[in-house]
């Protein structure tokens, strides 16, 4: 996901003063301590509003417009759309670069608090994130967007998908997957529905080819798969199936809609899940771990092992366990090893424990994490 594009934005380039921002760190850690969320499911929802109305009208029209990105301490921030505004106007004779609809570039709590020039904005230091602008080429004479030129065609993505299905399923690791989702799958936990994210493009080769994907969105449909194996004696719905990934191309979008995949746009992902959801998040370039933890308690997370240790920074890490995740996983979820694949690699599943019988969360009482 791109960063926040006007460098204006930056910490480093916003003009206040390093006790100023030291003062605003320590309130932010005050309200991180009193289990004050960063991320509310309320917000999200507002801000995903606010992209559909921007995304619904042409480029051209809404440069100019001023969105809202809320924020924790209520100080929420109005910022000008940048969409349409030139970047680029030589790419070539025909074609120039403008800024895209905007996005949400997120911050994990780690990063606010680091000394990090690439940081957020003191003004968004309590937002979920900053608007992030990406480039796209168009037309200098008909305005027409050109989508991105994808390494896989449609055709060829829909047979590698199938193709890991068919070798990945029957396997002996296929095997072994299923029956752990299958033994951990239980009525009491009421699961519904699987949203995964970051699960990547099948239509982008990328530097290490794109194998791991197509077997990243094959657990996918197993998990839906088992879902429904358990839900089939009281519910003869199928398991809803999400996905949520801004690499999507328009390749993966048509063959995850064949597939019964139904693909989110970000922050609908986020929205969608609640404590009825799977979560399987796989190597995000954003703070998974740390949003969830924030609104909801899934009764079953797949994602990857905390994997700190191997960068010599918190902020080089895109989804670290914050204390707050740690504290959930550890309090409120059992853990259970997922067996080792060469495309499907450091992955663990966290079993949501039982509930108190008078069905509240197991949390301390009062604690206003999960608000809306």
């Amino acid at each position: 996901m791109d960063r926040p594009t006007d460098p204006s934005t930056h910490s480093e380039g916003n003009g206040s003063s390093s006790g100023l921002r030291e003062e605003r760190v320590r309130a932010l850690q005050e309200m991180y301590d009193a289990g004050t969320p960063i991320f509310k499911k309320a917000d999200l929802w507002y801000i995903g509003d606010q992209i559909d109305d921007i995304q619904a009208r042409p480029l051209d029209e809404v440069a100019g417009r001023f969105i809202i990105m809320p924020a924790m301490n209520r100080l929420n921030v109005v910022d000008e759309v940048m969409t349409g505004r030139v970047t680029n106007p030589d790419v070539s004779p025909d074609v120039e670069e403008v800024y895209t609809y905007p996005s949400v570039y997120y911050y994990s709590f780690d990063v606010r608090v680091a000394n990090y020039e690439y940081g957020p904005a003191d003004r968004f230091l309590f937002s979920p994130g900053e608007f992030s602008y990406g480039p796209v080429k168009r037309n200098k004479h008909t305005k027409e967007l050109i989508p991105p030129t994808p390494d896989i065609p449609a055709e060829k993505v829909r047979e590698d998908l199938k193709a890991a299905i068919q070798r990945w399923g029957p396997s002996e690791h296929g095997k072994a997957v299923r029956q752990i989702l299958t033994s951990v799958i239980t009525p009491s936990l009421a699961a519904k529905k699987v949203v995964a994210f970051a699960l990547g493009s099948m239509a982008t080769k990328g530097f290490v080819g794109n194998a791991a994907n197509n077997y990243q969105h094959a657990l996918l449909l197993l998990v839906q798969e088992c879902l429904a194996a358990a839900t089939a004696n009281y519910d003869d719905r199928k398991p809803g199936c999400f996905a949520q990934d801004p690499a999507y191309l328009a390749e993966d979008k048509t063959v995850l809609h064949e597939a019964g995949i139904t693909v989110l746009q970000d922050p609908r992902g986020f929205v969608e899940v609640d404590d009825e959801a799977v979560v399987i998040s796989i190597a995000p370039d954003v703070p998974v771990k740390q949003i969830i933890a924030d609104i909801a308690r899934p009764a079953i997370i797949i994602w990857d092992r905390n994997s700190l240790q191997d960068y010599d920074a918190p902020w080089e890490f895109a989804d670290p366990e914050s204390s707050r995740v740690k504290n959930m996983l550890a309090n409120e979820y059992t853990e259970v090893d997922f067996p080792h694949h060469e495309h499907l690699d450091g992955l663990v599943i966290y079993v949501r424990k039982p509930r108190p019988e008078n069905g509240a969360h197991a949390r301390i009482a009062g604690s206003p994490l999960l608000a809306a």
